[in-house]
C-alpha cells in the first residue's frame, strides 16, 4: 500500500459507518466487472432493502470487527 493510499484510508476510517458505505458504493461502482455478470431481479431487491434498512436505522449490523473475528474462527475450526 503506497503512502498517500494509506493516508486516503485513514481519512476514510474516520467517516461514520454510513459515509464509509456510501464511499464504498461509490469506489466499487468505478471498477470494471465482468459485462456478463448481471444480479437477479431478487438481489437487486434485497440490496434495496437492506440499504433502506441501513438508512432508516433499522439494520440489526454486526461491528466489521465482531464478523471478522467470527469469520476467522470459522476458518480456524474448518482446518
Amino acid at each position: 500500500m503506497t503512502s498517500s493510499t494509506h493516508e486516503l484510508l485513514q481519512a476514510a476510517l474516520r467517516l461514520s459507518r454510513l459515509e464509509r458505505a456510501e464511499l464504498a458504493n461509490q469506489l466499487l461502482a468505478t471498477l470494471d466487472f465482468d459485462d456478463d455478470f448481471t444480479l437477479s431481479e431478487e438481489w437487486v431487491a434485497e440490496i434495496k432493502r437492506r440499504s433502506e434498512a441501513i438508512r432508516a436505522g433499522t439494520a440489526q449490523t454486526t461491528p466489521m470487527e465482531a464478523a471478522f473475528a467470527k469469520a476467522y474462527q470459522r476458518v480456524r475450526d474448518a482446518r
